[in-house]
C-alpha cells in the first residue's frame, strides 16, 4: 500500500515536472492586446518631449475622452 502511494507522488510530481515548459511556451505566445488608434495623439506628445519616467511608487493618472457613436441614445429618457 504504501509503495503504491510513493508511485502515484512520484507519477504527480513527474508530471507536474514535465508540464512546466508546456505553460510557460503557451504564455508567452499571447497576441499583444495593445492597439494603436491613429490621429490620437497631440503634436507634443513625442519622445523628444519626454521629461522622464516616474518612479514605480509614484501613481500617474489620466482621462480618456471617446466620442460617441450615438449621443441621442447616451442622452437619458425623460418621462413626462
Amino acid at each position: 500500500m504504501r509503495q503504491h502511494r510513493v508511485r502515484l507522488v512520484v507519477a504527480a510530481a513527474s508530471a507536474g515536472l514535465l508540464a512546466i515548459p508546456l505553460l510557460g511556451g503557451a504564455a508567452s505566445a499571447a497576441p499583444d492586446p495593445r492597439v494603436t488608434i491613429p490621429d490620437t495623439s497631440p503634436d507634443w506628445a513625442v519622445s523628444a518631449n519626454a521629461a522622464g519616467t516616474p518612479a514605480a511608487a509614484d501613481t500617474v493618472t489620466f482621462r480618456v475622452a471617446l466620442k460617441l457613436r450615438d449621443a441621442a441614445g447616451a442622452e437619458p429618457s425623460r418621462r413626462t
